[in-house]
Formats: C-alpha cells, sequence, structure tokens
C-alpha cells in the first residue's frame, strides 16, 4: 500500500487529536490543584488558586473540599488560609462529616485545636449518629477525646489543660 500526502496529513491529524486528548484526561482541573495543596499544606498554590478564581467551597464528587483535605492532613496554616477565603467552618460532606470530624479519624491534634478555636461544632454528628468525640474514641485518639470533652465544658480552656 502507498501512502499519499492526504494519508499522511490524516495520521498526523489523528495523532494530534489522540495527544490532545490524552493530555485533557491527565491535566488536573483547579479543584483537583487546590485539593492537592491542601493536603500537602502549599499555601502559596492555594493562595494561587484562590486568587485566580478557584472557589475555596467547592467539592469534588466524593464531597471531599480543601478544608477537609487541609484538616485531614494536620495543615493548620492552609486551614487558616481556607477559613479567612470564606470557607465554613463546619462544613459538611455527602455524609454530613465536618472537617473536625476528618482531623479527629486522622489524629491531628493540632488541627483539632485550631478548628476548636475558630468556632467548629463538636457536637455535629454525621449520617451514622457519630460526633467528632465518638469518632476520636473509636479511632484510639485518646489526646483529641480529652481534648474534646475539656473543650466542651462551660468556660474551660483545653489548650491550657
Amino acid at each position: 500500500m502507498q501512502f499519499t500526502l492526504k494519508h499522511l496529513l490524516a495520521i498526523v491529524f489523528f495523532a494530534a487529536l489522540l495527544l490532545c486528548a490524552l493530555l485533557a484526561v491527565t491535566r488536573k482541573s483547579g479543584l483537583q490543584r487546590l485539593l492537592d495543596a491542601s493536603s500537602q499544606g502549599d499555601v502559596d498554590s492555594i493562595r494561587r488558586l484562590v486568587q485566580s478564581g478557584q472557589d475555596p467551597t467547592e467539592q469534588d464528587q466524593w464531597n471531599s473540599s480543601a478544608l477537609m483535605m487541609a484538616a485531614s492532613y494536620g495543615n493548620t496554616e492552609a486551614i487558616e488560609m481556607l477559613l479567612e477565603s470564606g470557607v465554613p467552618v463546619d462544613e459538611r460532606s455527602r455524609f454530613q462529616n465536618t472537617p473536625l470530624m476528618h482531623a479527629t479519624q486522622c489524629g491531628e491534634l493540632s488541627a483539632v485545636e485550631l478548628l476548636i478555636r475558630r468556632g467548629a461544632n463538636a457536637k455535629l454528628t454525621n449520617v451514622n449518629g457519630k460526633n467528632a468525640l465518638d469518632l476520636a474514641e473509636e479511632e484510639g485518639h485518646l489526646d483529641i477525646a480529652k481534648f474534646l470533652k475539656l473543650s466542651s465544658k462551660p468556660d474551660s480552656d483545653p489548650a491550657k489543660q
């Protein structure tokens, strides 16, 4: 079979289409870059993405958000930045989990302390009827359980305990 210029151009055209499709699939969305930056505590990237128009309250198909990722990994600077960007401290996932619940389950005491200081409601429950204290006890995070118990007492400052 003899290739003509027409055949060669068609092959090049389809190869270019394939390359474009491949790049589109592998290119991360702004939301995915924000989630990655939040899980890594990359506050410079978070700042750039939010300033360029990425909604910091947007959630992915699993209802993960930047604040939930930052809380899960204990990235307190990222948590501060996201809260200052307007993300509600008690935002909810599909299963009604909050950033405080994520930090609690992952054993991130510094994130738990920060979220409580910033007004997180430790009494909120998820779809299984569990609150942050229940989750801390289930996961064996006794330091977090103690902190949450102390923080729920009136006129107490668990950070000073």
